[in-house]
């Protein structure tokens, strides 16, 4: 029929000298042509549309972070690990890498106003780029990290340990500009390494509510700093939107001397925080049992068991919209264990705390940590 002519194929391809006519499947893929004595050729083409996926990603690491993050009145912070630069026992000294970062996770995630991306997300991001925190000293590094992770501010450091004394030092990289806006350095005896640290995080995080008050208060303003969509409120912990409870998947905690796994004491720390968080109001907690069986299905225990991706999809499968993520670092005697509520949605940190104490008190440690992330607003 010579009714209406379909759409121009985006193929010029011409078999033979007749007329002819063109069509095109929906896809864009398949192009037909029909040549006015009766034959048909057809070939493949590319179609515009998948053309799109990438455009779309290029569009979005071109945007300002300040874009990409959820809420503009909220500063968006990654903590990296830190380097380890000592010359006196570094393997020793190498679980710092990650202890550092975890302390930071929990100092900044407790103040309004800013919102602190979960380690281990940005862990895998990084493999998955190829590249490693040491490597991130370049802007172009940072940015692209920092705009996929919808960030305005990277967390850098390294530390050093040189016989008995000890330094650690941490910079503010703005996302933008690659430009450091702050710095701090701590020293001491590394015997006190603990110490040291809680310093530094109380330095960073003053720093940060400095630089950043009136962005952080216009967020506090908000009452819940936008980090949770709190439905009632009864004391600190809401329930979600829907007037549901929270549902908390408590996984076992990582022994950050370990390579991958919980040690010794990972499953039994995470089944005393589990018992004292599910004694707080609007508060489920996945049976264990159940959370053990999903976790052994997906074989995540050979699979970065810790991992992000792992944790997120084990919690998704049994229905919870918090995981429930800790690590622990013993050293000198003491021990030192910090837990973070992390969103299974968006994989923010909405809550955490840190205790410290003697090895033998980790049942008090506990309790302390419970207490202390029921008593905080989310």
């Amino acid at each position: 029929m010579r009714g209406q002519q379909p759409m121009p194929a985006p193929a010029v391809k011409v078999s033979g000298d007749t007329p002819r006519q063109t069509f095109v499947d929906i896809t864009g893929r398949l192009i037909v042509h029909s040549h006015s004595l009766g034959r048909t050729s057809m070939h493949f083409a590319v179609s515009p549309f998948r053309l799109l996926p990438p455009v779309i990603l290029a569009i979005f690491l071109c945007l300002p972070a300040s874009l990409c993050a959820e809420d503009p009145s909220e500063i968006r912070i990654a903590v990296l690990a830190f380097d380890n630069e000592s010359l006196t026992d570094p393997v020793e000294f190498e679980p710092f890498r990650r202890g550092i970062a975890d302390a930071l996770v929990c100092g900044l995630s407790q103040g309004k106003g800013f919102g602190v991306i979960e380690r281990t997300r940005i862990e895998a991001l990084l493999s998955e780029l190829r590249l490693n925190a040491s490597g991130l000293v370049d802007p172009e590094s940072a940015q692209r990290l920092g705009r996929i992770l919808g960030v305005q501010a990277l967390v850098l450091g390294s530390f050093a340990v040189v016989e008995d004394q000890a330094r650690i030092d941490a910079r503010i990289a703005e996302v933008e500009t690659g430009h450091v806006l702050a710095a701090e350095e701590i020293s001491g005896e590394a015997k006190d390494f603990f110490d040291l640290e809680q310093a530094l995080v109380d330095g960073i995080a003053s720093e940060f509510r400095q630089r950043y008050s009136a962005r952080a208060s216009a967020a506090a303003k908000q009452g819940s700093s936008g980090k949770t969509e709190a439905g009632e409120r009864t004391g600190t912990v809401s329930t979600r939107k829907n007037g549901a409870p929270h549902r908390l998947a408590v996984f076992p905690f990582e022994d950050l001397k370990e390579r991958s796994g919980p040690g010794k004491w990972g499953e039994g720390i995470a089944a005393g925080v589990a018992g004292h968080l599910s004694k707080g109001p609007h508060v489920e907690i996945v049976d264990r049992d159940r959370l053990r069986e999903v976790v052994d299905g997906l074989a995540l225990k050979t699979v970065d068991p810790f991992g992000e991706r792992a944790a997120t999809r084990a919690g998704q499968i049994v229905g919870a919209n918090v995981l429930v993520l800790g690590s622990f670092l013993s050293f000198q005697g003491r021990i030192k264990v910090q837990v973070r509520l992390v969103k299974t949605e968006t994989g923010e940190v909405i809550a955490a705390a840190r205790a410290t104490g003697k090895i033998g008190d980790r049942s008090t440690l506990e309790e302390k940590l419970a207490t202390n992330i029921i008593g905080s607003e989310w």
